[in-house]
């Protein structure tokens, strides 16, 4: 199992990730079939009622619902009617011990009711109270924790092998990162992504990067085999690697590229057969 698809499926996991960093109000990981994982910050949205506090989770539709309260933590695992998506989702809450007072699907939804937890503030507490209210809304650690998969050095090491060596079973790679004041999004895709057409002349890589400009992305090789692809904005990260087969040319200085309407292009030409004179 690849690193990034390493994420998994039990509450355990979740609440040990939401224990080491306790920077967000809440967290989703949904992850597809083992090809597909993401991130985003903050995962659930929250509406106050007069049944309490109901959180829920956007989704196309889910079954097989666990939820439960684990101290001061909701954990909620989901998986999706289509059979392939996992949901994990979770938020810190006020330590109550009676556990969930509803849980409901709606409109493709999962909506959950906590009980309204009421508790006296005293002097003594309130400093406290408000430095840990402050820290809770401080994305600062999600948003270094999303920066490890777009680090070069992590890239080379761990990430662009995978499509470089002899035994590749992977073809290509997505990394995608977009983050503003108040969220953290990162999605990591890996496998038969990258949309290849060969000609007689020259092989053409296409990838979607809608919000980015020609300028705005970069190529190079890695080993010859890899063509790594790779977007910056002030918010959003994109990096792709694609494994090239044989017999195409690897000096970027020779690869024609080209955006258009938010799809991506680079033409590699084929290589020169080589003519040996009698």
């Amino acid at each position: 199992m690849y690193f990034w698809i390493s994420v998994t499926e039990d509450l355990g996991y979740l609440k040990n990730h939401l224990v080491a960093m306790p920077g967000a109000p809440s967290v989703l990981f949904p992850k597809v079939d083992g090809k597909q994982l993401a991130m985003q910050v903050p995962g659930l949205e929250k509406v106050q009622s007069e049944e309490g506090l109901c959180v829920s989770l956007k989704t196309d539709g889910v079954e097989d619902v666990i939820a439960t309260i684990d101290g001061n933590h909701l954990l909620v695992q989901a998986h999706a009617a289509d059979g392939v998506t996992t949901y994990l989702a979770g938020m810190k809450t006020c330590s109550n011990k009676r556990g969930l007072k509803g849980m409901m699907i709606k409109d493709g939804s999962l909506i959950i009711t906590l009980p309204t937890v009421r508790f006296r503030v005293t002097k003594m507490l309130s400093h406290f109270l408000l430095m840990r209210i402050l820290r809770l809304f401080d994305l600062h650690e999600y948003y270094v924790f999303a920066e490890t998969w777009f680090r070069y050095s992590f890239l080379q090491s761990k990430i662009i092998p995978l499509i470089t060596c002899p035994n590749a079973v992977i073809r290509s790679f997505t990394n995608y990162k977009k983050k503003t004041a108040a969220s953290v999004y990162v999605r990591l895709s890996r496998g038969d992504l990258e949309q290849l057409e060969t000609t007689s002349e020259s092989l053409c890589v296409s990838l979607k990067m809608l919000g980015f400009k020609l300028e705005d992305v970069k190529l190079f090789f890695e080993n010859n085999t890899a063509l790594v692809i790779e977007g910056k904005t002030d918010t959003e990260h994109y990096v792709a690697g694609v494994h090239i087969p044989e017999g195409y040319e690897t000096k970027t200085g020779n690869i024609k590229t080209e955006m258009n309407q938010g799809v991506y292009m680079a033409t590699l030409p084929r290589k020169q057969k080589e003519t040996v004179g009698n």
